[in-house]
């Protein structure tokens, strides 16, 4: 009678552990999907301020140059910034311009327009 108690304990002392194993690997993984929703969010915004930027100086260029007609839009080659589904727009108006970006990861698309002075 004694042995059986000893198996009964072990048997509840193993089913325990697995128990908690499985709560700290739920609680991990929630942890790591959060961790990853996270960095694709920060890696898109620093893709569209990287777009942003070069939509910026590519405007003040093509000003200085007036190489650009009043409302014409012009959508720019991104493949060297290693953007991938990266887009970016930029219409220059009058003394302003208009730069339109869009990038993209997975299911999830940001994009972001804004309009600035060329002054």
């Amino acid at each position: 009678m004694n042995r059986a108690k000893r198996t009964g304990f072990a048997l509840l002392y193993v089913l325990t552990v697995i128990v908690l194993v499985g709560g700290a690997a739920y609680l991990l993984t929630d942890a790591c999907r959060t961790m990853v929703f996270e960095t694709r969010e920060v890696y898109l915004g620093a893709c569209a301020r990287n777009l942003t930027a070069s939509g910026r100086a590519w405007s003040r260029r093509a000003k200085a140059g007036a190489r650009e007609a009043a409302g014409a839009g012009r959508r720019l080659d991104v493949k060297s910034l290693a953007i991938p589904h990266g887009e970016l727009r930029v219409t220059i108006r009058g003394r302003g311009a208009t730069i339109a970006v869009s990038c993209r990861q997975g299911k999830r698309v940001l994009r972001r327009r804004e309009t600035r002075s060329l002054e």
